[in-house]
């Protein structure tokens, strides 16, 4: 049998579990058999590296490049929430406060969930300073500007990072590709990587970032709620730390 045709079957086979569950025909909870049993999709030749997460190193020259308080500021809440660029445009003054960022989400093709990220001790002056004295609906970060015709704000700033990361020699481009394996969106994947690398469990770094549920995680999708997991949040927020060299100066 192909692998494609493996694929198929694996998928349709754990469908027909989940049905089972709802009927009541294999108690609902249990794991799914045919779950990561398909063969995983071959790399076509020639095709590009996937994107990747910053290195340590790559971290501490982005935040060494600069001494703009707009951009190190908003390169260090990526860093410490792993949250997507236009997530942090959407932030206002009232999501914010010493102990919670209420993380929008975001609908469409980059999906992340609205969920409540605990805030990092390092992040905690950065937010009183921006907070100070606004109103609940003024943007936390009025750097963005307004929002676009699409009702996004975040497509300037990506630009923009995208020209001082060069700037700071933190790239990576095969020949031929338009795209570097490294942009903003680096930082979700650092922080996810730093989170693994401290021995956080894979479900909850998914619910810190906002990573969209796995349809066939019936425990976590049916049962757990983020409110019920406060303590392991902060857990896993605490867990990742910068590069020591990254201090903030403003």
């Amino acid at each position: 049998m192909s692998a494609t045709r493996t694929r198929t079957v694996c998928g349709a086979l754990m469908g027909y579990w989940r049905w089972m569950e709802k009927r009541g025909v294999v108690a609902e909870g249990m794991a799914n058999p045919w779950e990561r049993q398909a063969p995983g999709k071959a790399r076509a030749k020639g095709a590009a590296e996937p994107e990747r997460a910053f290195t340590d190193n790559e971290v501490a020259a982005l935040f060494g490049g600069t001494t703009e308080g707009f951009m190190l500021d908003l390169m260090r809440f990526a860093a410490l929430t792993g949250a997507r660029l236009e997530e942090l445009a959407r932030l206002t003054v009232g999501m914010c406060d010493a102990d919670v960022i209420r993380a929008p989400g975001l609908k469409g093709s980059n999906v992340s969930t609205p969920r409540d990220v605990p805030v990092h001790p390092d992040l905690a002056p950065i937010i009183a300073e921006r907070i100070k004295g606004k109103p609940a609906d003024a943007w936390l970060f009025p750097e963005f500007g307004d929002l676009n015709k699409h009702a996004e704000r975040s497509g300037a700033v990506s630009k923009r990072f995208n020209r001082y990361r060069q700037e700071a020699g933190v790239h990576e481009r095969e020949e031929g590709r338009r795209r570097s394996k490294v942009n903003f969106h680096s930082f979700r994947r650092w922080f996810a990587t730093r989170a693994i690398a401290a021995g956080q469990e894979p479900r909850i770094i998914e619910a810190v970032i906002g990573h969209k549920p796995d349809p066939s995680d019936v425990l976590m999708r049916s049962y757990v709620t983020a409110g019920q997991l406060g303590a392991k949040l902060r857990e896993c927020v605490l867990a990742v730390k910068l590069p020591s060299d990254t201090k903030r100066g403003r």
